[in-house]
């Protein structure tokens, strides 16, 4: 993959955020997400597809966002793009070159 990309279609603002909590009055953990940062991306909608792996059922990416390298960004982070929100199942730093980061991501309903 060509690690060169249009930076004009970085269109779409999303923000990473981080997950933290605390125990509420009855001990249930309530998460919380703090915004780490809000950057440009392009977003590139997938198809939502399932694949049986050892008789179980896997969702696979939904979507794709391609940015400017990042530092720091791991599928510990959730993307929170508009009103939607994204858990992010990958990030391919193309060719390790810290030009272009790819965030493969799953919706949560």
């Amino acid at each position: 993959m060509n690690v060169r990309f249009n930076a004009g279609r970085l269109t779409s603002q999303i923000t990473l955020q981080a997950k933290s909590g605390g125990p509420d009055e009855y001990g249930q953990v309530v998460p919380v997400y703090s915004d780490v940062a809000t950057i440009y991306a392009e977003f590139m909608q997938k198809t939502s597809k399932e694949f049986y792996v050892a008789q179980k059922v896997y969702e696979t990416t939904t979507a794709v966002f391609k940015t400017h390298y990042q530092n720091g960004v791991t599928p510990l982070l959730r993307v929170k793009f508009g009103s939607r929100n994204f858990e992010i199942l990958g990030v391919d730093n193309v060719e390790q070159r810290n030009v272009c980061l790819l965030i493969m991501a799953k919706e949560i309903y």
